[in-house]
Formats: structure tokens, C-alpha cells, sequence
């Protein structure tokens, strides 16, 4: 199935429409397909999407009050880092008011998690990570882990 066509009567997706406010739910079209069910390995990151990485993870630390130096560090589980090409300067991330560039950025996208909670980081490349945030107060969604096969 693929995306609503754009036209008249046909609303654009704007940054509300990401989340539902009341199940502060990540929605599933920011998850890859199917969701990973193993850590993201840092052995296979390039030198760049490893250092965005651990900026994610520190920034994520620094909202959260979790020291993750050390071997700490396994209270924050790195569920996806890849690189993806962005469709406009906004990497993935619309804010309001701010003016993005219209063509496409190299980029990452980083997703945390802790305990049921998860945080989406996007980067362009050069550039440090910034938080894609939900309305909960720690900017973080909540999370369904996938169906196992014994859910089904």
C-alpha cells in the first residue's frame, strides 16, 4: 500500500500527525520493516555513524539522568544506526518554523532504547545528532516490542 496522493482534499503529513499525543507511540513508518530484534552492531558502523552514535547515546544520558560511560553504558540499547538518505535538510525531523533545505542530505538514523521507552536521533553528515521528540515530557516514545512467534 503505498502513500496517500497529494492534491486538494488530500491533507499533508505535518509533525503532528507522526505521533498520537495520547499513546506517545513511535509510529511505525519511522521503524525499519521488520523491526530489528538484535542491537545494532557498532563492529559494522563506519568511524562517522559510530561517532553519531555515541553522541546519541550521551545526549540521551544527559535528558534522562543515566550515566552511560562505562560499563553503565548497557542501560541504553542501540536498536537501529544506519545511514539513509534524507528527503529534505530537515533529515527526517521537521521543526516548527525552522526553514530546511529542499534537496536531498546524507545523513543517519539512530534509535535508542530504555527499558519501554525509545528515542529517534537523525543527523546529517558532519553534523551532530538531534533528537526527534515526542510531547512526553523526556522527548522519548513508548514501545511494542514486535510480535514474537509465539504471539501470533
Amino acid at each position: 500500500m503505498g502513500a496517500p496522493s497529494e492534491g486538494p482534499g488530500v491533507p499533508s503529513p505535518t509533525r503532528g500527525d507522526l505521533v498520537d499525543p495520547e499513546a506517545g507511540r513511535l509510529p511505525s513508518d519511522l521503524l525499519p520493516t521488520p523491526v530489528p530484534t538484535r542491537p545494532a552492531d557498532p563492529a559494522t558502523m563506519g568511524p562517522e555513524l559510530e561517532s553519531v552514535v555515541a553522541a546519541a547515546v550521551d545526549d540521551l544520558g544527559d535528558r534522562v539522568g543515566v550515566d552511560v560511560g562505562g560499563d553503565s553504558g548497557g542501560e541504553v540499547e542501540v536498536m537501529l544506526a544506519r545511514p539513509e538518505t534524507f528527503p529534505d535538510g530537515s533529515v527526517g525531523c521537521p521543526r516548527p518554523g525552522e526553514v530546511a533545505t529542499q534537496a536531498q542530505v546524507e545523513g543517519f538514523r539512530v534509535l535508542l532504547r530504555r527499558g519501554d521507552r525509545v528515542w529517534l536521533y537523525t543527523a546529517a553528515v558532519g553534523q551532530p545528532p538531534r533528537l526527534c521528540p515526542s510531547d512526553a515530557g523526556d522527548g522519548g516514545f513508548g514501545f511494542v516490542p514486535p510480535p514474537g512467534p509465539d504471539d501470533t
